[in-house]
């Protein structure tokens, strides 16, 4: 009963029905903040100035509109502390209830009701214990300690509560000094390079070997988990990506033990590992990744829909041209597509126009109900040159290329001269050598020579050479943006193009 003495005692007190959220009743459609909020969420306005404009014919600055978006975010805040967390995930659903308790429990405690305080934070630690909630353990341990030692000058509770303060202190430390040197890692060499970085693994092994004398001490798996991810950063850093999935089976042994502690999300290693795959051109391994990632997420989901853009790569540079095709259906009639539209859809308009040259080689055999492929219309595939937000780095290129590919096996050599000079001007204003369009620029530089020969086969390998050798130098990195620049692998390109300056 004096819980809920203390309770009404404070809800009475702070008036309840003074508390502004946004709620069924809030749905008055003539009311300028319900108008200002369903502009909003509907993306009707995407600034201040539209939305002063809107609702105020005024500028942004105007009283009305500053008076009128204040109250807004306040009642939504407000509104946030209601949510009914929605996840599947079982341990972020409580994470966020606990962190809820924690709010109320403090502003209990302030208004003086410590019984009830005490008794909400018993419940929290017993959560966040049980879940390793590192960040909750140690201000509840805390406050229960102050408590037992303030106000019932219990020394046995006092000396539980100060150990488990300690013991969780001592483990947030080090897991935030852990992740201090990732982050740190990832800002130092955070450069878009197509060179190998041998620094990136001299810091990394510099970090772990900081961190190195505490793996035995520090018994928390998020530690060891960032210390897999610190080594993994330096392998990937020098293209080592044998080593790197080693560190990857290595980090997947420890998280999915049930032995181990908690358990944390395997998804990011498993998708550096498929990653590693199709470096190493590993199909079927590649492909049992891929699936224990699917496992992990819910299908539609962006997380769902990276997998998928990952396995369409590795089928196309295995040469699985069938399976890249079905991943591609599969992505395509998956209802939420639609939802992510805006950040899927250049990449897998590229992937279709790969799939239309395959279809049109003779190497896709199409599903009966897709009409996508039936008939390429030269017109329409060739005027396919979309205004890609992500131009700035290239993402261009992967079009021009394809469609010059197809005018040359379709033997329409006089357009194909056009579509050369177009990368001629192309590679002028966009792009250099030490760029990391490396590989792109010299492989224009080896489909310029075409036209320089009349489009003949005969003295072109020989003419391309020095340019396809420097382009060999460097490997394509899938860590980076270039996989979505190098949809089929340059060199097997190549050989179509010559496939179809055979028949001249």
């Amino acid at each position: 009963m004096k819980e809920l003495q203390e309770l009404a005692y404070i809800l009475t007190k702070q008036k309840i029905s003074k508390i502004e959220i946004i709620g069924d009743e809030y749905h008055q459609q003539d009311s300028k903040m319900y108008q200002l909020f369903r502009a909003v969420q509907e993306g009707k306005v995407n600034s201040d100035e539209e939305a002063a404009q809107l609702l105020y014919n005024s500028p942004k600055n105007s009283a009305k509109y500053r008076n009128l978006k204040f109250h807004l975010k306040k009642r939504l805040l407000n509104t946030v502390l209601f949510i009914e967390s929605n996840t599947n995930n079982n341990r972020a659903k409580i994470y966020q209830e606990c962190w809820k308790e924690w709010a109320a429990c403090n502003i209990v405690r302030i208004d003086m009701g410590d019984v009830l305080a005490t008794k909400i934070a018993k419940g929290i630690l017993k959560k966040a214990v049980k879940f390793e909630f590192d960040d909750l353990i140690i201000p509840v341990s805390l406050f229960l300690r102050n408590y037992y030692a303030i106000r019932y000058e219990n020394k046995t509770k006092f000396d539980y509560y100060n150990q488990l303060y300690k013991r969780h202190e001592e483990i947030y430390k080090y897991n935030n000094l852990a992740k201090e040197y990732y982050n740190r890692l990832l800002l130092d060499h955070a450069v878009k390079t197509v060179a190998i970085n041998p620094r990136i693994k001299e810091d990394s092994d510099h970090y772990y070997n900081l961190l190195k004398p505490f793996k035995d001490k520090i018994q928390s798996k998020l530690f060891h988990y960032t210390l897999f991810q610190i080594r993994l950063l330096g392998a990937m850093g020098i293209y080592d990506y044998e080593r790197a999935k080693q560190i990857c089976i290595e980090g997947l042994t420890l998280i999915e033990n049930p032995q181990k502690g908690k358990r944390i999300n395997p998804l990011n290693f498993y998708l550096n590992k498929l990653v590693c795959h199709i470096q190493l051109r590993e199909f079927e391994e590649g492909k049992q990744t891929a699936q224990k990632c699917e496992q992990l997420l819910t299908a539609g989901t962006f997380n769902w829909f990276k997998t998928k853009e990952y396995l369409f790569m590795l089928a196309m540079h295995t040469e699985n041209y069938q399976e890249a095709y079905t991943t591609y259906w599969e992505v395509m009639n998956n209802k939420r597509f639609k939802q992510y539209k805006e950040l899927l859809e250049e990449t897998w308009h590229i992937n279709r126009m790969y799939l239309h040259f395959l279809v049109l080689s003779q190497q896709v055999k199409v599903e009966e109900t897709d009409t996508t492929f039936n008939k390429i219309r030269l017109g329409r595939f060739l005027n396919q040159v979309p205004s890609f937000s992500k131009d700035k780095s290239g993402m261009n290129i992967p079009v021009l290329i394809i469609q010059l590919a197809f005018l040359i096996i379709q033997q329409h050599y006089d357009q194909a001269e056009e579509r050369i000079d177009a990368l001629t001007k192309y590679l002028s204003r966009h792009i250099k050598s030490d760029s990391p369009q490396f590989r792109c620029y010299y492989f224009i530089k080896v489909l310029m020579q075409i036209p320089i020969l009349g489009f003949q086969l005969n003295g072109l390998d020989k003419k391309v050479r020095k340019y396809f050798d420097k382009m060999q130098t460097v490997e394509i990195n899938f860590n980076s943006q270039a996989h979505e620049l190098e949809v089929l692998p340059f060199p097997v390109l190549w050989n179509f193009i010559k496939k179809g300056l055979a028949f001249r």
